[in-house]
């Protein structure tokens, strides 16, 4: 190879090599993502993740959403694994609510995720006082979310707590607790001290318009909206883009905090 060409092809692979990393760099705020403000830093578990060095991220979804399992399993892959160790999740599902409503019209409003957003945090408690690995608490729910995405009639079928039970006892789930799943699932007090003061006042505070969502150390706000070129599904180029602009994210909290 001459050594014109030679001179030519390194300067084509730097050229496209700086253009990939433009590519991912230029995120601008407002287009690729949002800083909350107010921010909510004083957050336990943004602070909880703080005191142990990881940077907290809260993942907003719903058991009724393709892409955000599509998302959730490519960052369980191990394209992710650094991001993972450098990141406190947590998992919190989206409930929509109008201002000032009250738990009734919360539940009212909410027909498409209610019950199914009691069923996950049922199934966290329970993984809770089990000591579930994490990955069997997400397999539980990815079980659910396949069932649910079988037919409307199934989804309608499922949002029966009985019904519901009984599906998840069937499947020999490691730990299950039929009783206090029933009992979780169907408890006033249970949504309002697990899910009002989770699911509820985080999803109003972020003001989380569409899933998946994340929250980066409780200062920036990342959402699909701004990351889907299908109606549906999300494309692996689209979620390529928004884990990329997640670790951006965490990059720029571990540098602020630094």
């Amino acid at each position: 190879m001459s050594r014109i060409i030679k001179c030519w092809v390194s300067g084509l692979l730097l050229v496209m090599a700086g253009y990939q990393g433009a590519a991912w760099g230029a995120f601008r705020e407002g287009v690729d993502y949002d800083v909350l403000d107010p921010p909510c830093t004083d957050h336990s578990l943004v602070a909880d993740a703080r005191a142990v060095g990881k940077v907290s991220v809260l993942k907003f979804y719903s058991l009724t959403c393709i892409p955000c399992f599509q998302v959730e399993d490519e960052l369980r892959s191990d394209t992710w694994q650094d991001l993972g160790k450098r990141i406190q999740l947590t998992t919190v599902h989206r409930v929509r609510e109008e201002p000032s409503a009250t738990p009734a019209a919360v539940k009212k409003y909410n027909e498409w995720d209610y019950p199914f957003v009691t069923y996950h945090y049922a199934l966290e408690q329970i993984a809770d006082e089990q000591r579930w690995e994490a990955h069997v608490l997400y397999d539980t729910l990815k079980l659910i979310h396949q069932q649910l995405m079988v037919s409307s009639a199934e989804r309608k079928r499922l949002g029966d707590t009985g019904a519901m039970a009984t599906f998840l006892k069937q499947k020999n789930i490691p730990g299950f607790k039929f009783q206090q799943f029933g009992d979780s699932a169907l408890d006033d007090d249970f949504w309002a001290e697990n899910i009002q003061s989770m699911a509820v006042d985080l999803s109003c505070k972020v003001q989380i318009a569409s899933i998946p969502a994340f929250v980066v150390g409780g200062k920036y706000k990342v959402e699909r909206s701004k990351h889907i070129t299908e109606k549906i599904d999300m494309t692996p180029a689209d979620i390529t883009k928004m884990l990329k602009i997640v670790e951006h994210l965490v990059g720029m909290v571990q540098a602020e905090t630094s």
